[in-house]
């Protein structure tokens, strides 16, 4: 039988891959398994792909979180994957039904090549016919099948030839990439040695990518790819372009040829063929490297770990979001912005690809390709042949282009600069080198023998393209240093326009050139600038050159230091991140190697977030039953926090550790900017380092004033989603810069830190003690948070204030009369009529409200003392109102946590019955606030006012369950009681009336509620599992740790009795109570007063005031929902 199905939306969905392997399906499936459980959902691998669908059994797992620990960092696929040809025919995918309706799963994610993909399509095409099938065949019964009407399949694309349509990258593609720019450096050392010529041979049998990439890349003199073969005459272009090469000085000769490569009439062009040519016509020392399966070998890159959890998560969105109706989506990315798009609209354009190749018509072939690929091709073919007269300007449209690095090296420097020299020589302007910055423009312009501005040419660039750091030099320094000086070099050499790469600092020298403009003529040119810093923190863009490589060298040393932590078994690495005040690096580092937390300047660290965190850890080194990859990471940026450095923290782990676990930190430091560039920081430097140059010469002939009105002549170039775009410089500035901080204003990586937080496991802060950091019982609020707040008006609030005493109430306290009935309540204002419309009148009706609220309708007004200075409504601080209602008062007294029930029925522990509505109460102080319990005088009471200083603002904020040591003497004129005591209930009442003296009254009974222990300790005696179990004391009415006090809602009359409740019946079988267990038989000298029950408000959390009461929502006293 299968199993019951899952309530509401959650889904059983599986996940699988399929096809060759391609790094980073580990991170995919790890992804997927552990976004789904967080959903609510449950998780299956089918191990071996559709060989596994269709055998079933064992090949079909249920996953949980720990199943898919140290995915991340494993190449290959761990679940398998496997061609099956049973599924290709119709019986094969009817056993894949039948053992997915017996799993229980009604979704699928699959992760594979454009075949698999279409394989899956089809399955869910078939679906209802299968089942139908199966009915008839008597396989399974009408019943079984009606929770599985429809399939729900999600594709995610992996493949290392990046073949796909409609994405920019397939899971895998770039760590490929990665394998054969490594190669080919290595190879490049000794064909420069010995003047040798190699040619290389990549995978791609349908699509050209790796080897265009990898052309671009390693800066290879010639490529052969099938969506544009070379032309007619092929072998003397390609023997012309390398024999300039060669006589322009070059000792090596790079070809790349992609194994499906072809001429133009579609005959194939082999590496022997190639190899043949250079040998017998330009008589060159020729070898074949055939790279094969190591190009798919290894375990993936930062980007592919990024790319495969970021799909895995946005698969598991779109299981949840699909209807019957709703077309099997493929999840791509489009430059930085991961999207849905129709899975058989891709598949159709992908085999369109190869169609038209057949067809001959490669110009549409390059079209369903993308115009990222089209860019790439014409940026390689403008860069590696810079003898091209048909491509060169006319005399008054060259330029004479100063390019400079400014701030920190970075990789891809010098792969931009590569690029804009040799695009430059191609149009015909004069590239120039200003070396050192603008300290070396100054100060070293002319030196002798070679002075700071030098003119370079293509071989001077030439071997630049794999070479990490900056080759021109890079400075921090700004041109205000000697402003003048710089314009008088400007001047002096002629430069026409300014092509600036680097960081922040270089966006601020660009921002000062422009602002100078007014002064300086010199300035009065086209600039642009290319962002190119480890940190990523240049506003106008998503992305910048070297943040890749950054990532890859990162993400290598913390592979080392987790497998260093894996193999003690229980031991936690805190490893400092670089990035300024930009959390980028350590965000997106902690997404590519599974960090357990990051900490990041923008969100800060705080004690209770350590608290938090190395509770954490103690749950799960706990749990840890010494499966392997058991080691730990956090990282941490280097400006998170100027006190909680890397070592405090590591430190601070290691001693609330108590030896369980051990820590350790490390600090990589400038080992994070790398070596050799990465190849996607390679290929992006090349590309956008050609639009800068394009966008510059387009302000040829421009004259000086014309340009200095145009906001573009000055810009930035960036990746902003789906697009790459310019920003003019002062509207960026302006809109877009914290310039105290240094980054933009809006990171749009900042809601993958949530991510990270998801697929590590790392509890919310809602969902913990903010005291101790542990986490809370199922339906566990915490605590109050304390605050000094005392007007309640807000949407999300907790905690009671205590009114004081009317008259008639005072009466039936003095002379025992009986308790007049509560009035009826008044109707909820409007919105619209409580929103103050002036700040002024915001102030006056806060003030009012305040001594409203601690005033009944008729009582006089309270006295307006307060046990301390600050506790007052001219000093309370004011928070930004988030809504009408909360305009009228001050900050709520603390934030309400949801309920896990819904708001119109609440069951409660033990019998899950829907409870009566909630009532609001009043508590009337008795006793005056002092620690000598003495005077408590029924004056007070008689006078209808509270006792000086007599009002408290929140009920359990002293104390709060109590403590070890006697309560700490706050603003409470009622909380003070005894010893250990938040508050006591006497239930003496008559005694306490005739008593006038020392004490508070004879007392026959009290129940301490809130005190030390009552609501429950955390025992944790290193045996029972977390969280740790309530330990029950004294008290009835304090089980649960959540709150103050629980109140069960009085009836119509006082007299009425509440029964008490068994600490051991079943109400208290979870560890908690859901109300108060006190015996009161009359008034007494306390008393709850309970209002009439409230009318259902429109939204939950709404509180509004009647005659000095509260209307609202509650599920314990101390908590208004």
């Amino acid at each position: 039988m299968p199993p019951a199905p899952l309530p509401g939306k959650k889904r059983r969905i599986g996940v699988m891959t399929s096809g060759g392997d391609a790094p980073g399906m580990n991170g995919a499936v790890r992804a997927v398994v552990r976004m789904s459980i967080h959903k609510g959902c449950e998780s299956y691998a089918i191990y071996e792909g559709y060989e596994g669908l269709v055998q079933g059994g064992d090949l079909i797992k249920q996953m949980s979180r720990d199943d898919v620990r140290g995915f991340l960092s494993e190449g290959g696929t761990l679940i398998g994957t496997a061609r099956c040809k049973a599924f290709m025919e119709r019986p094969g995918r009817l056993r894949a039904a039948k053992n997915m309706i017996m799993a229980g799963m009604d979704a699928l994610v699959i992760i594979g090549g454009d075949g698999s993909l279409t394989g899956a399509d089809t399955f869910r095409r078939e679906w209802p016919g299968l089942l139908k099938e199966l009915v008839e065949k008597e396989e399974v019964t009408s019943k079984q099948i009606e929770p599985f009407a429809y399939l729900n399949i999600v594709g995610l694309v992996g493949s290392i030839d990046n073949d796909m349509s409609s994405t920019d990258a397939t899971i895998g593609c770039y760590s490929s990439l990665g394998r054969i720019c490594e190669a080919v450096d290595y190879i490049d050392a000794t064909a420069f040695s010995h003047q040798r010529a190699f040619v290389i041979e990549v995978m791609g049998r349908h699509c050209g990518w790796l080897a265009l990439m990898a052309g671009v890349s390693t800066g290879a003199d010639f490529v052969f790819y099938p969506e544009r073969p070379p032309s007619e005459n092929w072998e003397d272009e390609m023997c012309g372009i390398i024999s300039r090469h060669r006589k322009m000085g070059k000792r090596k000769t790079i070809v790349i040829v992609a194994e499906g490569a072809h001429d133009l009439s579609l005959n194939k062009v082999t590496p022997t063929k190639v190899k043949d040519l250079l040998s017998n016509r330009l008589k060159l020392d020729t070898r074949i490297t055939t790279l094969g399966h190591v190009q798919r070998g290894g375990g993936a890159c930062a980007y592919d770990r990024m790319l495969s959890t970021l799909q895995g998560v946005e698969a598991v969105e779109a299981v949840l979001d699909a209807t019957p109706e709703t077309p099997t989506p493929v999840i791509c990315v489009i430059e930085n912005k991961i999207v849905r798009k129709p899975l058989i609209k891709a598949v159709e354009d992908t085999h369109a690809v190869a169609k038209a190749i057949e067809a001959r018509d490669f110009d549409r072939a390059m079209r369903l390709r993308g115009a990222e690929f089209a860019e790439y091709h014409n940026s390689y073919m403008t860069t590696t042949a810079t003898h091209q007269p048909e491509l060169r300007l006319a005399k008054e449209k060259q330029l004479r282009i100063g390019i400079i690095h400014v701030g920190a090296p970075a990789g891809g420097m010098n792969s931009a600069t590569r690029a804009a020299v040799a695009y430059c020589l191609t149009r015909g302007h004069t590239p120039v080198a200003l070396h050192n910055g603008f300290p070396g423009l100054c100060r070293h312009h002319d030196d002798q023998p070679l002075g700071s501005v030098r003119e370079l040419n293509w071989l001077d660039v030439e071997g630049w393209v794999s070479k990490g750091g900056s080759e021109i030099g890079t400075n921090r320094a700004l041109p205000s240093a000697d402003m003048p000086k710089t314009a008088w070099c400007f001047e002096k050499y002629s430069i026409d326009a300014l092509f600036i790469i680097g960081g922040f600092e270089a966006f601020t020298a660009m921002s000062e050139l422009r602002k100078a403009r007014a002064e300086y003529a010199a300035f009065r040119i086209p600039m642009a600038l290319l962002p190119a810093t480890i940190s990523n923190n240049v506003p106008g863009t998503e992305y910048s050159v070297g943040s890749d490589t950054c990532l890859n060298a990162l993400v290598s040393f913390c592979d080392a230091i987790k497998q260093s932590a894996s193999a003690s078994r229980r031991r936690v690495f805190v490893v400092e991140t670089q990035g300024g005040k930009s959390g980028y690096i350590a965000t997106i580092a902690g997404l590519s190697i599974g960090a357990l937390a990051v900490y990041t300047p923008e969100e800060g660290i705080s004690m209770r977030m350590l608290n938090r965190d190395i509770e954490h850890l103690r749950l799960v080194f706990a749990r840890d039953k010494g499966q392997s990859r058991g080691g730990k990471l956090i990282l941490r940026n280097e400006h998170a926090s100027d006190t909680y450095t890397t070592e405090v923290i590591a430190n601070m782990i290691r001693e609330e550790a108590k030896g369980r676990f051990e820590s350790r930190h490390s600090i990589p430091g400038h080992f994070q900017q790398g070596v050799t560039p990465s190849p996607m920081d390679r290929v992006r430097a090349v590309r956008l380092a050609v639009k800068c140059i394009q966008h510059l010469e387009g302000f040829a002939g421009v004259s000086r004033e014309a340009i200095i009105r145009d906001p573009m002549s000055v810009s930035v170039i960036g990746i902003k989603g789906a697009s790459v775009v310019f920003g003019p410089m002062e509207k960026v500035e302006k809109e877009e810069t914290n310039w105290k901080d240094r980054r933009p204003l809006d990171e749009s990586w900042l809601q993958l830190k949530k991510i990270v937080d998801i697929l590590s496991g790392r509890p919310k802060p809602e969902d913990t003690c903010e005291t101790c950091g542990k986490r809370k019982r199922e339906g566990d609020a915490g605590p109050p948070i304390k605050r000094k707040s005392v007007p309640l008006i807000g949407e999300s609030a907790e905690s009671f204030r205590i009114g004081p005493l009317s008259p008639s109430l005072s009466d039936s306290l003095t002379n025992g009369t009986s308790i007049p009935p509560p009035e009826p309540p008044t109707p909820p204002p409007k919105e619209e009529d409580m929103a103050p419309s002036t700040p002024q009148q915001q102030a006056s009706l806060s003030d009012a409200t305040y001594t409203q609220y601690l005033t009944s309708a008729s009582s006089p007004p309270m006295p307006g003392t307060f046990p301390d200075d600050d506790f007052s409504p001219q000093n309370e601080p004011q928070s930004q109102p988030s809504s009408k209602l909360q305009r009228m008062g001050y900050e709520a007294t603390a934030s309400a946590s949801p309920s896990p029930y819904p708001p119109s029925s609440q069951p409660s522990a033990a019998s899950k019955s829907p409870r009566r509505p909630a009532s609001v109460f009043r508590l009337l102080p008795f006793k005056r606030a002092s620690n000598d319990r003495t005077s408590s005088s029924a004056d007070s009471i008689a006078s209808g006012r509270p006792h000086t200083p007599g009002a408290e603002s929140v009920l359990g904020s002293l104390g709060d369950g109590g403590g070890e040591r006697s309560l700490k003497k706050k603003r409470s004129g009622i909380f003070w009681g005894r010893r250990k005591s938040s508050l006591s209930f006497v239930t003496g009442a008559e005694d306490a009336r005739t008593q006038n003296g020392s004490n508070t009254g004879s007392v026959r009974q009290r129940t301490d509620v809130g005190s030390s222990g009552d609501g429950g300790e955390a025992v944790y005696d290193g045996e029972e599992e977390f969280p740790p179990r309530l330990k029950k004391k004294k008290s009835l009415t304090f089980w649960r740790r959540t709150s103050s006090l629980g109140l069960d809602r009085m009836g119509s009359g006082y007299g009425q009795q509440y029964p008490v409740r068994n600490p051991s019946s079943s109400s208290g079988a979870n560890g908690y109570n859901e109300t108060a267990d006190t015996v009161m038989s009359e008034p007494d000298p306390i008393t709850l007063r309970p209002a009439s029950p409230p009318p259902r408000l429109p939204e939950v959390g709404h509180v509004v005031q009647e005659k000095g009461g509260l209307m609202g929502e509650e599920d314990w006293f101390g908590n208004i929902r």
